[in-house]
């Protein structure tokens, strides 16, 4: 009876907090190995195939959804000598469906999220689909639009929710035990990242004297400084996107050649978003909006972590 290889450690998200840098550094690590599809989502979709109608959704998600279990599986081939293997889906943060999913699959899974100040966050959701050309509108006017999108079936028709932590933390602690949940925060990562990763590694069960390089934030958002520069990057992550089915071959057949490629294209990524995108700043109104969502949310998680985050409102 072949032995089906599923992971053994999951970066849950929050979505905009860091999940892309984890998860390309703990991909250095030689004895971690990570699915080259970062996102599958296998425990969201569980079958079925997504069909999301809002912009790009349908070349970004609905296509190359990875849905089925034996494509699910067939990212983690050639795993066995590993010590850590994992994937990364945010969407899975706010999903009790893929919550669920992973605990029937994968009783033992260790889960790794990630948060950060859910107004910082939820308003680089926003510029991620700006950067994306995904969204035309102002940030406001976005957030507005949350019904009518939820109706059209928009993959991000909000911003808002993936920044409500508590529940989604309590879920995960819950169904797999707090021994089993690694929480980190994004600042922190940001601002000594070799020991928020070495945090990582230990959870994991993996060599911690390894030095991964964490030089490059991944998947950063931002206003595009060069417009022909940024128009090039967008056309070819959507050539990659069209391109999966021939990265399937590769990685199937020629592990070892799509690792590289793939570390290439990531690095590569990683040096334009950090030297050719900019921070859009909030407006105070924008601010203050989403000050007045999170107020409550934000004094409950500190309560609940023992962590005063009242930073998080200045």
């Amino acid at each position: 009876m072949k032995i089906e290889n599923w992971p053994n450690f999951i970066i849950v998200g929050s979505g905009k907090s860091g999940s892309t840098s984890l998860y390309n550094y703990l991909s250095q690590h030689p004895e971690i190995f990570t699915s080259r599809v970062k996102e599958p989502g296998y425990f969201e979709w569980y079958g079925v195939k997504p069909s999301f109608k809002g912009p790009k959704d349908d070349i970004h998600i609905n296509k190359y959804a990875v849905y089925k279990k034996k494509e699910y599986l067939n990212l983690f081939n050639r795993s066995h000598q590993y010590k850590a293997v994992g994937e990364a889906s945010v969407r899975y943060f706010i999903s009790e469906k893929a919550a669920k999913n992973i605990k029937s699959n994968i009783p033992n899974c260790k889960i790794i999220i990630l948060i950060r100040n859910p107004i910082e966050r939820a308003f680089s959701s926003y510029q991620m689909s700006v950067r994306d050309r995904k969204e035309h509108l102002s940030f406001l006017e976005a957030v507005n639009e949350k019904e009518k999108r939820e109706k059209e079936n928009w993959a991000r028709a909000c911003f808002l929710r993936a920044g409500f932590y508590s529940e989604n933390i309590k879920r995960y602690q819950t169904l797999f035990g707090e021994d089993s949940v690694l929480l980190l925060f994004t600042e922190d990562l940001n601002k000594k990242p070799q020991q928020e990763v070495k945090k990582a590694f230990k959870f994991l069960g993996v060599d911690t004297s390894f030095i991964a390089n964490t030089a490059i934030i991944h998947n950063k958002s931002g206003i595009p400084k060069n417009k022909a520069l940024h128009s090039f990057m967008t056309r070819l992550d959507d050539f990659i996107g069209w391109t999966r089915p021939l990265r399937n071959y590769v990685r199937l057949h020629t592990p070892d050649l799509d690792k590289k490629l793939s570390n290439l294209y990531r690095h590569l990524r990683g040096i334009y978003q950090t030297k050719y995108l900019r921070s859009q700043s909030m407006t105070l109104e924008e601010r203050n909006f989403l000050k007045k969502i999170y107020a409550n949310e934000i004094a409950e998680l500190s309560k609940m972590l023992k962590r005063d985050l009242s930073h998080w409102m200045n």
